[in-house]
């Protein structure tokens, strides 16, 4: 593999440049490859060992932007394809020309160049890096050992779907409550650099003998407003550090996953996603034949909660040892009854798939309940909250004229 900067006049008289990784290593090859496409080469180079990084960096970055519904129905038009009798490479070549996501048409073509040089597809995609899941990998090459890859391909853009509506649905529900607190902060914000100190200067005028709370409010007041880098220096340096310590410390992203699990109704609704994500990759990995051991490994690397994570991989240590599926998720004492009585049930019963699409069914419609329910919640608890905050506010502002008011009326 090496980078090739290239120009070059397509066969619709379109003229492309850019930066593409080719599966070879000389500029010949790579100008049989333009001109193979059906493209009149105008210049074409290796990229400067120097630069190297730089473009993959880019290249790397350009992937990162493609969307996972466009993955599934890149797959999706794959499989109908083949399904169709039209060969893997043929297929590949339509995909990459009628992609609108010019990522999306970059990665089609390396892996038709990739299969053109001998590599299978499953290999091929896991060159890719991130852009596809490890499930999606694991699909492949059964469909590539069975001769099923068309099936496969078309269980594999489902289960992204099925996996990309439930994270979509949880992102939507926990952003409310986050503008919510934002809009707050932003009313706090505005009275406290505006209207608080307007009241400061008549109070300074009228010599009006000032309440604690009055007192805190305004220093607080002053201190926003004259130390304001400060306060915005601290909140981007505690973001910063949390950031980090969350990515790169295993222990403190496990706390903080721990954390939000206790959260009221949040905790409830991440709980509830994280089953119906474990058990929506369990079912699609054990009815297309990876065995319970492996479906296991997959699922740890993908769960999003490190809890989860942690329990998966303590209960793939205890299959890999004989024990029972079911009795391995019950020690773990975080999956309720039901679900160990559905597993149960499927070991014996030999349908373990069937049992675990119904699991992974039954707590996806939780989650929309869970987040029926935050929406009606949130409401409240956001009346409460900015009620609270302009009682407060106003009742620390106006206590001194009240106070003023009660003292005239003494005379």
């Amino acid at each position: 593999m090496a980078l090739f900067k290239y120009k070059v006049i397509d066969r619709d008289g379109q003229a492309m440049k850019g930066v593409a990784e080719l599966p070879f290593d000389n500029p010949i090859s790579a100008h049989e490859y333009y001109e193979r496409k059906g493209c009149a080469v105008i210049a074409l180079e290796p990229v400067n060992a120097v630069w190297q990084p730089f473009y993959a960096l880019s290249n790397w970055s350009t992937k990162r932007k493609i969307k996972k519904s466009e993955i599934a129905d890149f797959l999706r038009n794959i499989a109908v394809m083949l399904k169709a009798g039209i060969p893997i490479i043929s297929a590949l070549q339509d995909a990459a020309e009628y992609a609108e996501n010019p990522a999306l048409r970059t990665i089609a073509d390396e892996l038709r160049m990739a299969l053109e040089s001998g590599n299978s597809l499953s290999s091929a995609m896991e060159k890719q890096g991130e852009v596809f899941p490890d499930s999606v990998l694991y699909l492949c090459r059964i469909g590539e050992e069975t001769g099923l890859l068309d099936q496969t391909l078309l269980n594999a853009a489902e289960h992204i779907n099925r996996i990309g509506r439930i994270n979509v649905d949880v992102k939507k529900a926990l952003i409310y409550p986050v503008v919510v607190l934002f809009a707050t902060l932003l009313a706090c914000v505005f009275w406290m650099y505006y209207t608080v100190p307007s009241m400061t200067e008549l109070y300074q005028q009228m010599q009006v003998e000032l309440p604690a709370i009055t007192l805190m409010v305004m220093n607080i007041s002053d201190s926003l407003r004259h130390d304001t880098l400060y306060y915005i220096a601290a909140i981007i340096t505690v973001f910063f550090l949390i950031s980090v310590a969350y990515k790169k410390h295993r222990g403190f992203k496990y706390w903080v996953s721990k954390l939000a699990l206790k959260i009221p109704v949040v905790g409830k609704l991440i709980r509830y996603s994280n089953m119906a994500f474990v058990f929506e990759y369990f079912s699609l990995l054990v009815r297309s034949g990876v065995d319970i051991y492996k479906s296991l490994g997959v699922i740890a690397a993908a769960v999003p909660n490190e809890v989860y994570k942690e329990n998966i991989k303590l209960i793939q240590q205890g299959v890999a040892k004989g024990n029972s599926l079911s009795d391995e998720f019950k020690r773990t004492k975080s999956y309720p009854n039901f679900i160990i009585r559905m597993l149960m049930t499927g070991e014996r019963s030999g349908k373990l798939e069937d049992q675990a699409r119904f699991i992974s069914d039954e707590y996806t419609t939780r989650v929309n309940d869970t987040i029926d329910k935050l929406k009606t919640l949130v409401e409240p608890v956001a009346i409460f909250l900015v009620g609270g905050f302009m009682i407060f506010i106003i009742g620390a502002l106006f206590l001194p004229i009240y106070n003023l008011i009660g003292n005239i009326g003494n005379f």
